[in-house]
């Protein structure tokens, strides 16, 4: 038994049954680790924003959704936005709500909210349905781990990278590729224009000057050739893919 150690369900339970269920899966880790189990009995998505707010206000759930924000450890995926999504496919939301999220903006969903392509939560009427821990406490969180992968799921990966809201990425070979190089595009277009802003005048040298040693630490950080391994996982042995 591990009486300290706790599991926190931060999106909710579906309307249908689905392979993919927070309660289920939640359910099951705690039992494998003998661990506290934390639940809400509500769907990920209300009927009402009014509901919702009730809801939300229950001394019981603001308690559980606390605990959530303040795991050591989260386990999280996003959703796409197309025409077979998961929560097209179980009923949570219609073609309908497909097509003005598009309008809206989205690119897909972390924790049941609809996000665009810089991790941003949109204006839309569902976002002010949701039932889950909003995305924006992820970045409080030690370390959050985001297992997903696929052509489609691009976009959201990239967003919940762009908003500091994922420490570690579990995807496969293609898509991790594609957003590591978006982010080193946006890296080497950013220190560009920080680079010519800084040369313009006699204002910007000097400040650049002072700011040096702070922007030498910065750039080792942000460069991609410190960090150019990837594991490789599901091999019989360790293997290093390196990059380039």
């Amino acid at each position: 038994s591990m009486p300290n150690l706790s599991v926190v369900a931060v999106s909710l339970k579906k309307t249908r049954s689905s392979a993919m269920n927070p309660h289920e899966t939640a359910s099951h880790l705690a039992d494998l680790l003998d661990a506290q189990c934390y639940l809400i009995a509500a769907p990920a998505l209300t009927d009402s924003a009014a509901t919702r707010d009730g809801l939300m206000g229950q001394a019981m759930l603001k308690e559980v959704f606390d605990k959530g924000a303040k795991v050591d450890v989260a386990f999280l995926s996003v959703g796409e936005l197309t025409a077979s999504n998961t929560m097209l496919s179980v009923g949570l939301i219609s073609a309908d709500d497909v097509r003005s999220l598009e309008k809206a903006g989205a690119v897909g969903n972390i924790c049941v909210y609809w996000i665009d392509d810089l991790g941003r939560i949109v204006d839309h009427p569902l976002n002010a349905r949701v039932m889950a821990i909003r995305p924006e406490r992820l970045t409080s969180i030690p370390c959050v781990i985001l297992a997903s992968g696929g052509l489609s799921k691009i976009p959201s990966i990239h967003g919940a990278l762009h908003a500091g809201m994922v420490d570690v990425v579990v995807t496969d070979g293609f898509s991790g590729n594609i957003a590591l190089k978006t982010a080193e595009g946006t890296v080497k277009l950013v220190t560009g224009y920080l680079r010519e802003a800084l040369r313009a005048s006699w204002r910007g040298r000097l400040g650049y000057a002072i700011a040096r040693p702070a922007i030498d630490v910065m750039r080792k950080r942000i460069d991609p050739r410190r960090y150019n391994g990837a594991i490789l996982v599901g091999l019989n042995g360790i293997v290093v893919k390196s990059h380039g």
